[in-house]
């Protein structure tokens, strides 16, 4: 299910398991264990993703943030803006799907 750099990272986490959860929480912990180490960067940035970038109403880190952080040399390759434009639209629009199913009426432009 998980690729190797993610399942890698889940490894040094201490988490398995068919369908592994990681926690927010989970990573300051672990943060807060290892003052020092390169995994650090990973938390750090699966924490800012999730939490700041492409904020989710879920309590666990997704796989998508948890693929972006798994291998610090591809992450300058990623196109930021564009990931975050592209994650806020499709919220937006799926939002306004079910304010439209609900005949809601919206007021909110971009």
């Amino acid at each position: 299910m998980w690729g190797p750099h993610v399942r890698n990272l889940l490894d040094k986490l201490n988490i398995g398991g068919s369908n592994p959860k990681v926690t927010v929480d989970g990573l300051i912990s672990k943060i807060k264990e290892r003052p020092n180490g390169p995994e650090l960067v990973c938390f750090f940035i699966m924490i800012v993703v999730n939490k700041l970038l492409m904020a989710t109403t879920s309590f666990y880190i997704i796989g998508m943030n948890e693929y972006i952080a798994s291998d610090l040399g591809q992450i300058s390759k990623v196109y930021w803006s564009r990931m975050v434009f592209d994650s806020l639209r499709n919220k937006i629009c799926a939002w306004h799907e079910t304010a439209k199913d609900r005949n809601e009426s919206l007021r909110c432009s971009l």
